[in-house]
C-alpha cells in the first residue's frame, strides 16, 4: 500500500461533508474528542479565531511532518511510526475541517509545517483554501509541491486540471521528475470525475491519466468481474486507437507521451488480466505487442523490467 493511500485512501466517505458546521464550545464536553483537543473559537460570522496557531487538532497535525522521501528527512522508523497513528491524525483532521473556513488563515500560513495542512485545506475546499493550493504548487519544495498536487486532486473538481496541467510544465517540477506520478495520479482522479457515468470510455483528452486511474483503482476493481471486464475493454479500445489520438503528458513530446502511454497500458493491462500475479511471468499477447510499440517510439524507455517484461510476456 503507497504512503498516500495509507494515509488519505477511502477516508471521504467516512468524513461526509467537508462544509461541517464549526463546533459550539457549549457542546464540547458532549463529545469525548473535542474534550481532548479543546479550543475557543469567536463569531463564526466575523471569521475569528482566537490564538488558533495553538489549537491542539492543529498542532497535532504538525507532528505529521512530510513524507521523508520528498522532505529530505530519512528517519523512516519514526515516519512509519507516525503511519501507524493516521487515526489519531485523522481525528484531529476532522476537528480542524468540521470548525470551517475560520480555520483557513492560520491553515495557508502553516503550509510548511504538514502535509495534513494541504488536505484540511481541500477538504474546507473554500475559494481562499483552493487558491493557497494553488499558489503551493509553484513553490520550490518537493514535499510541499507533493501534498498540494495530492490535495487538489482529492477536491474531484474538473477545473483543477488545467491548473495541474500548467504546474507540471514549471521549471522546478521538470527538475524533480520524482514528482510526475502525483501529478498523474492527481490528473487521474480528476478525470474520472470530470467523466462520470463514461469513466470506462477511452479518455482521447487524457488516455495515461485514466489508465493511471485504472491503475490506481486495480485493487478495487478487480474484486467485480464486470468492472475488471469494463476496464480490459477500455484499455483495448486505448490501445488500438492511439496511433490516431493526439495528446500530450506533462512536458513530454507528442511521441514520447505516446510511447509513455503505451507502457502504461501493457503493465496495466496486464495487472488487469492476472489481478493476483505481478511478477510479470505469465504471456499477454496485448501487452507484449504494446510494450514494444512503447520501445518502438522511444528507445529509451527500456530497461531491465522492461526487456524482462517482454521476453515474459511474448506468447
Amino acid at each position: 500500500m503507497s504512503f498516500w493511500t495509507k494515509l488519505f485512501g477511502g477516508k471521504d466517505e467516512e468524513r461526509g461533508s467537508t462544509h461541517k458546521k464549526p463546533i459550539d464550545q457549549k457542546d464540547k464536553n458532549k463529545d469525548s474528542r473535542s474534550s481532548k483537543m479543546d479550543y475557543e473559537v469567536d463569531s463564526v460570522n466575523d471569521k475569528q479565531v482566537l490564538d488558533s496557531h495553538n489549537t491542539p487538532a492543529l498542532l497535532k497535525l504538525f507532528e505529521f511532518g512530510f513524507d521523508p522521501s520528498f522532505s529530505g528527512n530519512g528517519d523512516l522508523s519514526a515516519w512509519y511510526g507516525k503511519l501507524d497513528r493516521i487515526e489519531e491524525f485523522d481525528e484531529a483532521l476532522n476537528e480542524i475541517v468540521g470548525m470551517g473556513d475560520v480555520m483557513v488563515p492560520s491553515l495557508i500560513q502553516d503550509l510548511d509545517k504538514s502535509a495534513y495542512i494541504a488536505r484540511a485545506l481541500s477538504l474546507i475546499g473554500s475559494p481562499e483554501a483552493l487558491e493557497a493550493l494553488k499558489k503551493e504548487l509553484y513553490v520550490p519544495n518537493t514535499a510541499r509541491v507533493q501534498a498540494s498536487v495530492f490535495a487538489l486532486g482529492e477536491t474531484k473538481n474538473p477545473e483543477m486540471i488545467p491548473v495541474l496541467r500548467e504546474a507540471v510544465n514549471s521549471a522546478f517540477v521538470n527538475d524533480h521528475a520524482e514528482l510526475f506520478p502525483s501529478f498523474s495520479d492527481a490528473e487521474g482522479k480528476l478525470n474520472a470525475a470530470r467523466l462520470g457515468d463514461r469513466f470506462f470510455d477511452v479518455d482521447r483528452r487524457a488516455p495515461v491519466e485514466q489508465i493511471n486511474s485504472f491503475m490506481n483503482k486495480r485493487h478495487e476493481y478487480c474484486k467485480d468481474e464486470d468492472t475488471r471486464a469494463a476496464v480490459l475493454n477500455c484499455l483495448k479500445q486505448c490501445g488500438e486507437n492511439l496511433p490516431q489520438m493526439e495528446f500530450t503528458f506533462g512536458s513530454r513530446s507528442s511521441v514520447n507521451s505516446k510511447a509513455w502511454a503505451y507502457w502504461r497500458i501493457a503493465i496495466v493491462f496486464y495487472y488487469y488480466t492476472y489481478p493476483d500475479d505481478s511478477s510479470f511471468v505469465s504471456p499477454c499477447n496485448d501487452a507484449y505487442e504494446w510494450a514494444k510499440e512503447a520501445i518502438r517510439l522511444d528507445p529509451s524507455i527500456s530497461d531491465n523490467t522492461v526487456e524482462m517484461a517482454i521476453k515474459k510476456w511474448k506468447p
